[in-house]
């Protein structure tokens, strides 16, 4: 990996390390009596989070530069078989996949022990769980990104997007929830990366893919982590306050909401396990993306 391309994932670790600080900064303003900021601190915690995400983001875009050889797969410029990098850089991103594949059916399991199942949620993870799974199992067994397996990245991303369409029928008050608001942006910023790289791998990528995927993957990346990182820390080491306040999944605050009747009922969740995944999966090909397009 030359230096260039070295920047790439030191600028992720940089980014979530600003945005877990800043992630911390909204936890310790939040009112967790209703979950939302007070108005005086909405502009200045979302301009520090949110601004941090972007820079992050367009700093990896800037440093990646074109594509190196537009429009062509990994491996297209010559019949010789991958080298020993790539095999590894392959090899974890399947690895990657297949975490991200457990993750989205862990997903459909838990949302069989929620208070009102929904059925389309639950086959949704479990067919997204399986087109994962298909396309690990393929990258871990071909060791090589043919056009067509690349276009299985893409299906992938597709998955994302139908997430966020429940995701904003259930979450119509995303923008007042600080933890509802970084998980809408994740699916987004998810969805189209994972596009971007299956329009990359499968050879259809054009001069700019390559700053694409990158600016889409740091802000998928970025934001899940980040947001895991900054709960885990205000879990552990805040105030009993608010660390009481913050339950393992979105199943268990409804649950505390319910409870309570709604008063004073508001708990903050950790991110969905499919989106900690997909930050680990964007970290992962981000840094393998060089080699395999060697």
């Amino acid at each position: 990996m030359n230096k260039k391309n070295a920047l790439i994932p030191a600028v992720t670790a940089g980014g979530i390390v600003l945005c877990t600080a800043a992630f911390l900064l909204i936890i310790s303003k939040l009112n967790f009596d209703i979950g939302v900021l007070p108005s005086e601190s909405v502009v200045p915690c979302n301009l520090f989070f949110y601004g941090a995400v972007l820079l992050a983001a367009a700093a990896g875009a800037v440093l990646s530069g074109k594509s190196v050889r537009e429009g062509l797969p990994a491996n297209a410029e010559n019949t010789e078989r991958p080298r020993k990098n790539q095999y590894g850089a392959i090899t974890a991103v399947g690895f990657g996949m297949l975490l991200l594949a457990f993750c989205a059916g862990a997903e459909g399991v838990k949302e069989l022990s929620a208070l009102t199942p929904s059925v389309f949620v639950i086959i949704l993870n479990f067919t997204g769980a399986a087109v994962m799974c298909v396309t690990a199992f393929a990258t871990l067994a071909v060791k090589e990104i043919k056009p067509w397996l690349g276009f299985m990245y893409s299906v992938v991303g597709v998955y994302f997007a139908m997430r966020g369409i429940v995701f904003f029928r259930a979450r119509m008050a995303a923008v007042t929830f600080p933890e509802y608001l970084a998980e809408c942006l994740t699916i987004i910023f998810g969805a189209v990366f994972l596009v971007m790289t299956g329009k990359m791998l499968s050879g259809n990528g054009g001069r700019h893919t390559r700053r694409g995927v990158c600016f889409w993957g740091i802000g998928a990346a970025v934001l899940p982590v980040s947001e895991c990182f900054g709960t885990l820390i205000a879990k552990l080491f805040f105030s009993p306050e608010i660390s009481l306040r913050i339950v393992s999944t979105a199943n268990d605050a409804e649950r505390a909401f319910q409870e309570l009747c709604g008063v004073n009922a508001y708990h903050m969740a950790f991110p969905p396990y499919v989106h900690i995944a997909l930050g680990i999966f964007a970290v992962i090909l981000l840094t393998a993306e060089s080699k395999i397009n060697e």
